[in-house]
């Protein structure tokens, strides 16, 4: 119930238009919910191995980016006041990001406590959408921000080449991960299309 908004927390920090802190939460399915039988769990288990790529493949991606920023302490610092930008900007649409933050973490820790009555459980569950969504929203609302569109793809054309600089491999792992991405966005369609028809 609680899919905790690790995109809409985490700093936005972004190469060829992929959140780094790609999370495959919106990808995760339960094998046993699917039906279908032997089909279903073999579909959960091909889509569990995309997703263990797309964790290694992120993984690599990250450590290379994580080298490309402390190789060139300018692009670092253009990067931090890209993120400052975007919460500046969240913040502009009269969403408190650090309390929104720490009140979804509170939400979240309250709700996995022994002997929570089911409806309190619930108001919790409600609050805790309410504010997620309040996040992504505005969040998304920033990213379309010209200012913020302009720096970014400023950001994400200087980092990409510095993390071309540190392995020459590094479009060939974002093609890849890209790809596997939408392979499992495809997937979690499919599945979603099959509960309906049953």
């Amino acid at each position: 119930m609680f899919d905790f908004p690790r995109k809409a927390l985490k700093p936005v920090i972004v190469s060829l238009g992929l959140t780094m802190s790609f999370t495959l939460a919106a990808a995760e399915t339960d094998p046993m919910s699917s039906g279908g039988g032997q089909s279903a769990m073999d579909a959960a288990s091909a889509q569990m191995s995309l997703q263990q790529k797309a964790q290694s493949l992120q993984a690599q991606l990250q450590d290379i980016q994580q080298k490309a920023l402390e190789a060139k302490p300018e692009l670092k610092k253009q990067g931090a006041d890209l993120q400052q930008l975007i919460q500046k900007t969240i913040e502009a649409e009269g969403v408190s990001l650090e309390n929104d933050v720490a009140r979804l973490k509170e939400l979240k820790k309250k709700a996995q406590q022994t002997g929570v009555e089911q409806a309190q459980r619930e108001e919790l569950a409600r609050e805790f959408q309410q504010t997620r969504q309040a996040l992504v929203q505005a969040q998304q609302k920033a990213m379309q921000d010209e200012t913020v569109q302009k720096q970014q793809q400023a950001f994400q054309s200087a980092l990409m080449d510095a993390m071309q600089e540190q392995n020459p491999d590094t479009k060939n792992l974002v093609s890849q991960l890209q790809q596997i991405m939408q392979q499992l966005q495809q997937s979690r369609m499919q599945q979603m299309m099959q509960q309906q028809q049953q």
